[in-house]
């Protein structure tokens, strides 16, 4: 065999074996029959009519095959819309027999959603099984999602009206009445195992945490809930365990509510 030739072969069976390893798309739901199945098939996964979505998709005739599928640098694969937005999707694993996709999508306008939806394969058809969680930005998005040992985890972007409610205080708040709870005001990611059932605790991700003009007028405890989530942080108590968000929901309880 010659030299070129050698060289050919090895670097084949490399591209083989690392996308035979690639944890991100697994051939049986990017073919069917042999061919592949275009990405646009899987955007009605991203909407929230649960409805529509019990419908098995056909993996032969759906989606829009002019739409070319580009990959990410996070594993993800979709492309962008023409008229505004886009949809991407990535693999995450199996999990009772359910395979995970993790979406991100837009429609153009302010929202950039995100999900974690299961499916299965049957023949040429894939089913939805359920949604695991999703949202908008601050408002539940997702991240850090992967599958060990069959078993699903994530973090879901919080609010402070998230993170106090996380607290199951006695005193039941309102968002946007007493706290922010905007897709634009991020102060933390809870972790999940499984679904939105089941935390473990609390990471508290704004080191810089500012009084907002707008929402420390409007909302009754969010200046004295930023005083608190700041000397929190500043403190060296970012990571919050369930103890950890009940103790911080009772500095609130303690500090903002009597005060009132």
């Amino acid at each position: 065999m010659k030299l070129a030739a050698k060289i050919v072969f090895v670097s084949t069976m490399l591209v083989a074996v690392a996308e035979a390893a690639s944890p991100t798309t697994p051939p049986k739901l990017l073919r069917v029959a042999g061919r592949p199945v275009p990405v646009s098939c899987l955007e009605i996964l991203s909407g929230m009519d649960g409805d529509s979505r019990k419908t098995p998709i056909d993996l032969r005739t759906c989606g829009d095959p002019k739409r070319k599928p580009k990959a990410q640098a996070d594993g993800s694969i979709g492309y962008e819309i023409p008229e505004g937005g886009y949809f991407y999707y990535a693999y995450v694993g199996k999990v009772g027999g359910t395979d995970i996709l993790s979406l991100r999508s837009s429609g153009g306008g302010s929202g950039h959603f995100t999900a974690l939806v299961g499916v299965r394969q049957d023949g040429r058809l894939l089913r939805w099984v359920r949604d695991y969680a999703g949202g908008d930005r601050c408002n539940g998005g997702i991240s850090n999602e992967s599958v060990s040992n069959g078993k699903l985890t994530f973090d879901q972007a919080i609010t402070p009206y998230d993170l106090v409610d996380l607290a199951q205080l006695k005193t039941k708040l309102a968002a946007y009445k007493d706290l922010e709870a905007s897709a634009a005001s991020c102060i933390g990611v809870v972790h999940l195992n499984g679904d939105t059932a089941h935390w473990t605790g609390v990471t508290l991700t704004e080191k810089d945490w500012s009084d907002q003009k707008g929402w420390t007028d409007n909302y009754r405890y969010q200046a004295c809930f930023n005083q608190l989530y700041r000397q929190t942080v500043a403190t060296g108590h970012a990571e919050l365990d369930r103890r950890g968000v009940a103790a911080f929901g009772a500095a609130f309880a303690r500090r903002c509510l009597a005060a009132r």
